[in-house]
């Protein structure tokens, strides 16, 4: 009696495929982590060498561009940090914050960042009191920072187009939500 078995495996197709995200998402991190480390080295030598020519700026003009130097510094260091954070290994460092003042903060911060770009479009509902949660106060900015680029890319660029809304939900309970006036996300996308 000869017969032939044969052995099957199934696997669902959403599991190999989420695991495959996962393991080129892992990839990425892991690279994005070393440029970033590489980057900060010459990005400490050039806020050292724009803060040696700022001492010695001497016209309007010159105490400009060594301003706009140091704000752009400040915000690729921000970028670095933002791809670090997400590294294997990165926890955030949860404390007690006022969330109304952190996010009025950040949304100020962001429109000066900005500029032009950002005048106008940005209403804020925050509460009048504070509103004290649990979360880490850097980790909050990054978020905040990159929900308000992707409405103003996103939106209509009109007065009040991006909304930031800030509120105590329960005594446990905290909502912050962003929105802007434009499109949707597509169902093909937003997954």
């Amino acid at each position: 009696d000869n017969q032939d078995l044969c052995v099957v495996f199934l696997e669902d197709v959403r599991s190999v495929q989420a695991r495959t995200l996962q393991e080129k998402l892992a990839a990425m991190g892991r690279v994005s982590a070393s440029i970033a480390h590489e980057i900060r080295n010459p990005l400490a030598a050039i806020a050292q060498a724009n803060a040696l020519l700022a001492e010695d700026a001497a016209s309007v003009e010159q105490r400009q561009l060594t301003h706009m130097v140091a704000d752009n510094v400040q915000r690729l260091k921000r970028i670095v940090d933002d791809v670090m954070e997400v590294a294997p290994g990165a926890l955030p460092q949860d404390c007690v914050i006022d969330a109304a003042a952190q996010v009025a903060a950040v949304c100020a911060e962001w429109t000066r960042g900005a500029g032009a770009a950002a005048g106008g479009v940005l209403a804020l509902e925050l509460p009048a009191e504070p509103l004290y949660v649990l979360f880490d106060a850097e980790h909050l900015r990054r978020v905040l920072v990159n929900l308000l680029d992707n409405a103003r890319r996103h939106g209509s660029g009109t007065p009040d187009a991006v909304l930031v809304r800030l509120q105590g939900r329960s005594a446990d309970e905290a909502l912050l939500a962003v929105t802007s006036d434009g499109d949707p996300i597509a169902p093909d996308v937003e997954r």
